[in-house]
């Protein structure tokens, strides 16, 4: 398995019933892009072309109109990915 680009990450608060924050660290520049998942597997929320800085990044989820449960992310750039998850209460 190839190691992952992302470094030393964080999803915090995590349950969260407003906001949640996805921080992590890159050797190196690059576009990403994030999608977020419902528990049934539907992209409930998409962000294209992020552009990320070598160093910590840090995104920020609002609540908005999602709805309670579980959800599954991937930050996605042509180098790797993280899957990771959260729960909104």
């Amino acid at each position: 398995k190839t190691p992952s680009i992302f470094k030393k990450i964080k999803v915090y608060p995590n349950p969260f019933s407003t906001s949640t924050t996805i921080q992590f660290e890159l050797k190196k520049e690059q576009k990403a892009e994030l999608f977020i998942y419902d528990i049934k597997g539907s992209i409930v929320r998409q962000q294209n072309n992020l552009y990320l800085e070598a160093g910590t990044n840090i995104i920020k989820i609002e609540k908005a109109n999602l709805p309670t449960g579980l959800y599954h992310f991937i930050l996605r750039s042509s180098e790797g990915e993280i899957k990771n998850k959260f729960v909104i209460e």
